[in-house]
């Protein structure tokens, strides 16, 4: 698992100054948030960078996601494609998706026994949102994604015993997240 993190972080560093070094005089955003995954209620975190490809509507973004719970963890990250537009005098709205790596961890029981199964695996997003200027350089976000990873099921021992139990490793379902975004460029 700390393997996993150490690479999800050098990957998305390195990929977020390759895509930035191309597009410093155009304005990108640094996004930081927290939210909600609806699968079982999980709170979690949110980061990522858009970064402005030309002198269109296009962004790529680099995102790291991380929503952690007693019983489940999911740790996710990759590059999504945006597409960004006006949608009044400071607000902008934004729609696209991506995919990366994901992974989840999940404990599962019967009784008083425990099985614990985690997977490290792809990953697909899509995500649609708005953001609110609040000043000169900030504003605040608020973002829906569906997540989707694709780890499969698994059959698992329960602690202490040889009783199977199956844990769904696949977790789909829908997030919301919101925080404040910092412009940079420009």
């Amino acid at each position: 698992m700390k393997m996993f993190l150490r690479i999800l972080c050098v990957s998305f560093l390195v990929g977020s100054l390759f895509l930035w070094t191309g597009s410093v005089s155009a304005e990108g955003s640094f996004k930081i948030g927290g939210g909600m995954f609806f699968d079982n209620s999980i709170p979690g975190g949110h980061i990522s960078i858009d970064i402005p490809v030309g002198e269109g509507s296009l962004v790529i973004s680099p995102f790291a996601d991380i929503f952690h719970k007693s019983e489940t963890k999911l740790y996710g990250g990759g590059i999504n494609a945006l597409i960004k537009r006006p949608a009044g005098e400071s607000s902008q709205f934004y729609i696209g998706g991506g995919g990366g790596l994901a992974n989840v961890k999940i404990e599962a029981g019967s009784g008083t026994a425990t099985a614990s199964a985690s997977k490290t695996g792809a990953m697909a997003n899509v995500v649609a949102g708005l953001e609110f200027g609040v000043g000169e350089k900030a504003s605040i976000f608020a973002q829906g994604k569906w997540i989707g990873t694709f780890g499969g099921s698994t059959n698992v021992n329960l602690a202490g015993t040889a009783t199977p139990l199956s844990v769904d490793l696949s977790l789909r379902n829908f997030a919301i997240e919101a925080g404040v975004s910092f412009s940079f460029g420009e």
